[in-house]
């Protein structure tokens, strides 16, 4: 397409003007985009997303976007209509029939609203995003169930030690009491170990191969789900250790 020539200005959101001078005011400034040739800072938006998802050149944040001049050297073109509300069906007939009205031999690709245009911008995550959360979802049922598989397990095994202390004077939420603090304190130290694992992991990837840091307080509140659904758990098991009468102490000896 031959040569290309840099804008000699640029307009900039107000979060990336915050990442490239965050110690001063960016308008009039100069910044590099795309050559080795300064542009110069003539304008601040307050916000505006980029139509890239992932990770740019400034950085993983769609809200750091920028407005740079440019001209196709070709008939392809994108117009971008405002329109007031309410009327955005009828405007969107009136666009093809105006566009038409300039000349008959251009073609129209397509004719779209800017939420259809972000939709179909974000539906990968989206999907993504519900492909994950059904395999949390499923991983935290399969965890719920080998938890209560366990502790039922536990209150066989300890069946007649149960009877035990109910002939000794326990009461149900004794017993109630015993298989939760035991449970919170098992669970509770894996919570620990894994978040400190999950943060040094997260921390190696980011630096690694660039990506952006989670954030610590998505993993700790994901530590406290788990443990939160393993008490859960194990409530049903301990109600049953619980209603084990004193007589399974002497049944059978």
């Amino acid at each position: 397409m031959g040569e290309e020539e840099s804008a000699s200005s640029v307009v900039i959101t107000r979060n990336l003007a915050r990442t490239l001078f965050p110690a001063g005011d960016a308008l009039g400034q100069v910044a590099y985009v795309n050559s080795s040739a300064p542009i110069r800072i003539v304008g601040i938006v307050e916000r505006a997303q980029s139509p890239w998802t992932g990770n740019g050149r400034f950085g993983s944040s769609v809200e750091n976007s920028i407005f740079l001049p440019h001209q196709y050297i070709g008939n392809y073109a994108t117009y971008l209509v405002r329109v007031r509300p309410g009327t955005l069906a009828t405007a969107m007939v009136a666009v093809r029939e105006r566009l038409y009205a300039v000349t008959r031999r251009r073609i129209i690709l397509n004719v779209s609203s800017f939420r259809e245009t972000r939709q179909r911008a974000y539906e990968t995550e989206h999907s993504l995003s519900l492909m994950l959360g059904v395999l949390c979802a499923l991983l935290l049922i399969v965890t719920a169930c080998g938890i209560i598989g366990l502790v039922l397990y536990w209150v066989a095994q300890r069946r007649r030690q149960i009877g035990m202390r109910r002939a000794m004077g326990a009461r149900r939420v004794d017993i109630l009491r015993y298989f939760q603090l035991e449970n919170l304190f098992i669970a509770g130290a894996g919570a620990v170990v894994g978040t400190v694992i999950g943060l040094a992991g997260n921390t190696w990837l980011a630096r690694t191969l660039t990506l952006t840091r989670m954030s610590a307080g998505y993993i700790c509140v994901g530590a406290l789900i788990v443990l939160a659904l393993s008490q859960a758990a194990v409530l049903w098991p301990a109600l049953r250790a619980a209603a084990i009468p004193p007589a399974a102490a002497i049944r059978d000896l």
